[in-house]
């Protein structure tokens, strides 16, 4: 997982750097205000981080006016030190997005493996969507990090704040069943699973619409009756989930490029397809 780590020593009390962070820090959005900022672009008001601070811990993210799927939590711990407080900071990716960035740059990757040496151009793109979701991913989180670790060092040593109030008791509401801060965890996995569900569909739609291709049928028939396929993967062939290749269709003419992973009961291969269509032929 990505991971950006790094600790200060403050030479101030645990309490005074405390309240320096609280300073920087204001409550997450609201359910509401979370889901008009997701169709809508909002500016960020107020103080530069969104999150908590309750006692030595605090658990943060930056407030942003931009959509950042890669942007770092940030967790910290506040300890007492002889001459003042340490602070050691945490900053990794959230764990949903983690999960589906592995998943993208994984299967991406495990292609990109296979089709290395083809002597095409769509062999590369692969390749192309490996490295453009590494440099995404890791961009979009240690850029957002360093700008992170400057906001917290000069609010840690800004030396206008060095006194603590007094703590206050705060008054809770039992009724209250669902607060604020569980509404909008619940949102972020309601995102999270939505847009899990829509890659799945635009992928079923992407793969369908080349498995009704007339070329898939007619080269998974003659691949079926040709003797070196079923010596090799034993009979019967059947074709893998995972289809991938262009299809261009009119009604003059057409082509379809497609790579259909087989496998039969002895082994499984890549079958590589080249199809041209003028009218009926």
């Amino acid at each position: 997982m990505p991971l950006y780590s790094f600790r200060l020593d403050v030479p101030v009390s645990l309490d005074v750097v405390a309240e320096r962070l609280r300073a920087v820090v204001r409550e997450r959005p609201g359910f509401r205000e979370s889901l008009r900022s997701f169709w809508m672009r909002t500016n960020p008001s107020g103080p530069p981080f969104l999150g908590s601070v309750k006692g030595n811990s605090f658990h943060l993210r930056r407030n942003i006016n931009h959509r950042n799927s890669f942007l770092p939590r940030i967790h910290g711990r506040i300890d007492s030190v002889q001459n003042g407080a340490r602070v050691r900071i945490v900053m990794f990716m959230h764990p949903l997005v983690f999960l589906f960035t592995l998943f993208w740059l994984g299967s991406a990757g495990s292609t990109a493996w296979r089709e290395f040496g083809a002597n095409s151009a769509l062999s590369y793109i692969p390749l192309v969507m490996f490295i453009f979701g590494l440099a995404l991913s890791m961009g979009g989180f240690f850029a957002e990090a360093a700008k992170a670790k400057h906001l917290l060092s000069a609010a840690l040593f800004d030396s206008a704040i060095s006194t603590a109030p007094q703590p206050v008791v705060p008054q809770t509401d039992a009724s209250l069943l669902y607060s604020e801060k569980s509404r909008s965890r619940l949102l972020e996995v309601a995102v999270a699973v939505c847009l899990l569900f829509l890659a799945n569909s635009v992928f079923k739609q992407y793969t369908n619409r080349l498995r009704a291709c007339p070329a898939f049928a007619a080269s998974m028939a003659i691949i079926s009756k040709a003797d070196a396929a079923t010596a090799a993967l034993g009979e019967p062939i059947q074709a893998g989930s995972f289809v991938r290749g262009i299809v261009h269709q009119t009604a003059e003419a057409g082509y379809a490029l497609l790579s259909i992973p087989v496998h039969g009961p002895k082994a499984k291969g890549m079958l590589y397809v080249v199809a041209n269509r003028f009218q009926d032929r």
